[in-house]
């Protein structure tokens, strides 16, 4: 993992999956319901999702960029860009 990829480092990227995974918990039933309706995500883990929205807020690719990388479909690919870009607006920023 490389800073010019995500603008932080590794420590940092370690010190922000503790919020971020208890924002991720606090909203999972809503993410659950609303957005998988019970199947398993694409991004097992918290750490795979920062790094996706990490990966979005530095580089800003297209969403064919993200379906080829992290292997989804583009419609995906923006409903997970939405909910974790929600995330960490309001729940990881003082």
């Amino acid at each position: 993992m490389s800073q010019a990829l995500l603008g932080v480092s590794k420590q940092e990227f370690k010190t922000l999956c503790v919020p971020f995974g208890f924002s991720y918990l606090s909203l999972k039933e809503e993410i659950k319901h609303n957005f998988t309706k019970g199947r398993k995500s694409i991004l097992q883990d918290i750490e795979k999702n920062l790094f996706f929205i990490l990966f979005y807020l530095k580089t800003y690719p297209t969403y064919d960029v993200l379906e080829a990388v992290f292997k989804m479909d583009r419609t995906t690919a923006c409903k997970l860009v939405k909910l974790w870009w929600r995330l960490c607006f309001f729940h990881l920023v003082p």
